[in-house]
């Protein structure tokens, strides 16, 4: 299903270098509007001393590109790449928005013509993760996921005393809410066991019924989010 509608579209926009130009604006009696003819389109300042900025000049040589999208396989932080590119080419102007540009570029290319679920499962199957989903009756759209590391069975098969179900109420670019389970070790160190895309919120209260002695964790930041808001609405009042 398409989601188009969720994502921001780029947005790009024009450098300005103070470079004089002169237009001429006429009015049309035929067409009822303005015709404009440029006077003077030629670059005619002087060259920038820093060409840190200038898309162009900034651009990834075949090489870096290819150092870019191994660190990028590598999950290496972007702001780790540039540096990296800067050590390896002191000359190198290129910009962090460069990287991006790249990785996206990357990324997109291993994807092919597969839409984001296309290829969340072919990931899923090629690294052998354990996996179940659902999907929407008479249509061919999986509406709940869930998936979980070989790895992380075993450790929580070690370590299953404590088990925390999170969930971020779609704060990701799909706009879906995101199930991360997590489990903690007896040095008390967490490790993830599972995660899951649910569509249906209403299957949150059957944690009730599944998990009885379970017990609900308030996040102290939404609590004070949520008293502050009360607050000014008492406190400064709208006018109506």
């Amino acid at each position: 299903r398409s989601n188009k509608n969720a994502l921001s579209n780029r947005m790009t926009s024009i450098k300005k270098c103070e470079c004089p130009f002169k237009l001429r604006g006429t009015t049309s009696k035929k067409a009822g509007g303005w015709t404009l003819k440029i006077m003077c389109g030629y670059h005619n300042h002087d060259l920038a001393e820093i060409l840190v900025g200038h898309s162009y000049v900034g651009r990834l040589s075949a090489e870096e590109n290819s150092l870019v999208g191994e660190m990028t396989k590598n999950m290496v932080k972007p702001r780790n790449i540039l540096l990296t590119l800067k050590d390896r080419n002191v000359h190198n102007v290129s910009t962090i928005r460069h990287i991006y540009n790249y990785r996206q570029a990357y990324r997109s290319s291993l994807k092919g013509s597969r839409i984001e679920m296309q290829h969340l499962l072919k990931l899923l199957e090629r690294d052998k993760y354990v996996y179940w989903y659902r999907k929407v009756d008479n249509y061919d759209v999986i509406k709940d996921i869930f998936w979980s590391h070989l790895d992380s069975i075993k450790l929580f098969a070690t370590f299953h005393t404590i088990l925390l179900i999170d969930n971020t109420y779609k704060t990701n670019k799909y706009r879906l809410p995101l199930l991360e389970i997590v489990g903690v070790t007896s040095t008390e160190l967490t490790f993830f066991v599972a995660f899951a895309y649910v569509i249906d919120l209403g299957l949150m209260k059957a944690l009730q019924m599944i998990f009885p002695s379970s017990t609900n964790l308030l996040c102290r930041f939404h609590i004070n989010k949520n008293v502050k808001a009360k607050c000014n609405m008492v406190v400064y009042p709208k006018e109506k």
